[in-house]
């Protein structure tokens, strides 16, 4: 379960000056996660992702990872996502 505090509880968490205004406003650990893992998929070709969850101090601790390709694999997947994308439009472009 992802409910509770907020992901970020503490001033002295972390350094708010560097905090988008999105971050600051989320409500709880899921719509962190949530944003975390959405950078990952729309970002640039990021593999498997990997969460993991830790318990420290009677507080939950999400750490989420995630696997780049490099060269070839890199280029293998885009050329499978457009094949996709072309299968799922019935091959029309645009």
């Amino acid at each position: 379960s992802f409910a509770g505090a907020p992901p970020v509880d503490r001033a002295s968490d972390f350094d708010r000056r560097h905090a988008t205004q999105a971050w600051l406003q989320l409500p709880d650990a899921a719509e962190a996660l949530y944003m975390s893992s959405s950078f990952f998929h729309y970002s640039a070709g990021w593999g498997s992702l990997r969460l993991e969850e830790l318990h420290v101090e009677a507080r939950s601790l999400f750490l989420l990872t995630a696997f780049k390709p490099k060269g070839s694999e890199l280029l293998r997947k885009r050329a499978l996502q457009a094949v996709e994308r072309s299968r799922g439009s019935g091959g029309r472009r645009g």
